[in-house]
């Protein structure tokens, strides 16, 4: 998301929004100082990974991102 963030600020947009699920406060902290964000749940106790947040959430394979990509373009 820094990456992203760091890229976007290079075309100096009048805004950037960053909208996630879930987000552990302490991350959540330093993405308020780079934009504004709008998260569903800023967990105190953060389970370790988004997937544990959902009943599925499956892996996507890279075939099927350069499948999905490529009908992009």
């Amino acid at each position: 998301m820094r990456a992203a963030l760091s890229a976007l600020k290079k075309e100096h947009p009048a805004e950037i929004i960053v909208a996630v699920p879930v987000c552990p406060s302490d991350v959540l902290a330093m993405l308020e100082r780079e934009a504004r964000v709008v998260v569903l749940d800023d967990a105190k106790d953060f389970l370790g990974s988004i997937g544990a947040y959902y009943g599925s959430f499956p892996q996507v394979g890279d075939e099927e991102v350069i499948s999905i990509l490529s009908k992009k373009s």
